[in-house]
């Protein structure tokens, strides 16, 4: 499977971006006794274990909650199955594909972000406020770019979920919305009997 690596690659070199923008800005300012040299030594000697790692992790999680997704939607096609549902069998690539996607999309959201510390220097809202006011409408295009392509990922989920649970997107959508119900009754119990 190519998409989960080119995914976590994608992680990766956010990841070894963002470390080497905060050891810029550690090297701005120093402390007593430590020298630039001593932080760039730092960086470079530890940036390639900071990678890997950010690719390992990536990658972990795409196929981890691939798994608890084909688990659950397993699970529910077989109850459905005895309740007298035709529902179709579905694969793990299938959620592998789907949250490697999601993923590639919330990585390029990120990488657009660490361009911004970048470019801003580390004050993202002094930048974002700078580019909305004197590009109004490249900013409003981009995020309606992104807004469409999201909504177009989402349009091919919910389909292919539709297609597993009898062509039915009610049936598609009580059963993707049971997960959330569920967290949020676990929130609720943890912050009732936890934090109170």
């Amino acid at each position: 499977m190519t998409l989960p690596v080119f995914v976590g690659t994608l992680w990766q070199s956010t990841t070894v971006s963002i470390y080497q923008w905060l050891g810029k800005r550690e090297s701005e300012h120093l402390a007593n006794g430590i020298n630039q040299s001593d932080i760039w030594d730092h960086l470079h000697n530890t940036q390639g274990w900071i990678g890997l790692v950010a690719l390992a992790v990536a990658i972990f999680f795409i196929y981890a909650i691939a798994a608890l997704r084909w688990g659950y939607h397993s699970g529910v096609v077989s109850v459905c199955k005895k309740m007298g549902f035709s529902c179709a069998p579905i694969s793990l690539l299938y959620f592998v594909v789907t949250t490697a996607a999601w993923g590639l999309w919330v990585g390029l959201m990120v990488k657009g972000i660490d361009y911004s510390i970048w470019f801003s220097n580390g004050d993202l809202s002094g930048y974002f406020n700078a580019l909305t006011s004197e590009h109004p409408y490249r900013a409003l295009g981009l995020f309606l770019f992104i807004g469409a392509a999201i909504y177009r990922a989402s349009i091919n989920s919910s389909q292919g979920m539709a297609a597993v649970y009898e062509n039915s997107k009610f049936l598609a959508f009580v059963v993707g919305i049971l997960p959330i119900i569920f967290l949020l009754g676990l929130v609720y119990i943890y912050e009732s009997l936890v934090l109170s």
